[in-house]
């Protein structure tokens, strides 16, 4: 596999159809309308139950259930949240690897071919990110277990133990969502086809992980770049340093923007070549 030839051609592909942004910008925006959503009706039930605010009703409110029903409704809302978010960046993703295909094979990209992705994988990739989540919040709450009999030395042990065993699962099925797509295989072929793939390819899987190492401390350099003038300004002036860190924090998510689609038109073209081969 011609790893250099991939990240020319797909950089060449993301040059020429900068509508690969369009899926990852229409994700963070439903993001943020999610996220304000919650936060406003967390906002209204809490105020809601605080009324009248006064130190009569609030013994009363501390001695009621409500607190218990607040805290279940913010943990569902955290809950729905996160799902939500996940629903928002399988779809994402889903896309892109449709419009890479396309572009793969030398047709026209368009955003309909991201539409057909995600009718097609969308659901298959969410089930995907939502397996190898739940797998891992199960095996590390596991290793946490020893810590309520107080063995401290055997929780730190399972932590080490699934934290390597959860790295190794990742990496295996890492490439799950192109296979999805690639070979038009179900979830589980999903998983068996990227094992075979990273055990086939491992030098490539390695040079595509530095890859994102690289673009990974390249952003977080820039974040600490742009961060400069905001601490220079933090004694002098309050609201130009707020001004700065809000300049950083949409530089940093616009990079973050126009970096994740080529990754993951990097990823496809692999698994493509791959495919071929």
């Amino acid at each position: 596999m011609d790893m250099r030839g991939i990240l020319s051609s797909s950089f060449s592909l993301y040059k020429k159809n900068l509508k690969f942004v369009v899926p990852h910008v229409l994700e963070y925006l439903a993001d943020i309308f999610v996220l304000i959503f919650f936060a406003i009706l967390l906002v209204i039930i809490v105020g809601i139950s605080l009324q009248p605010f006064d130190i009569g009703s609030m013994v009363t409110f501390i001695q009621s259930s409500t607190p218990f029903y607040l805290f279940a409704f913010f943990l569902f809302s955290v809950f729905s949240m996160v799902l939500i978010f996940l629903v928002f960046n399988a779809f994402a993703r889903a896309a892109i690897i449709e419009m890479a295909i396309t572009g793969y094979e030398g047709k026209r990209v368009s955003l309909s071919d991201g539409l057909e992705g995600i009718k097609k994988y969308g659901l298959d990739i969410l089930l995907y990110m939502l397996i190898i989540g739940t797998f891992s919040i199960a095996i590390l709450s596991t290793a946490v277990i020893p810590l309520v009999f107080g063995d401290i030395t055997i929780s730190i042990f399972l932590l080490l133990f699934f934290g390597i065993l959860m790295v190794l699962i990742y990496f295996l099925t890492f490439f799950t969502p192109q296979a999805i797509a690639v070979k038009k295989a179900g979830i589980i072929d999903g998983f068996i086809e990227s094992i075979k793939f990273v055990r086939v390819y491992k030098i490539e899987v390695m040079l595509y992980i530095l890859l994102v190492l690289g673009t990974t401390l390249l952003t977080s350099f820039l974040s600490l770049l742009f961060s400069l003038p905001a601490l220079f300004f933090a004694h002098v002036n309050e609201l130009l340093f707020f001004l700065l860190r809000g300049f950083q924090n949409i530089a940093i998510i616009i990079i973050g923007l126009f970096i994740a689609p080529y990754l993951e038109i990097v990823k496809t073209y692999m698994m493509l070549e791959g495919d071929r081969q």
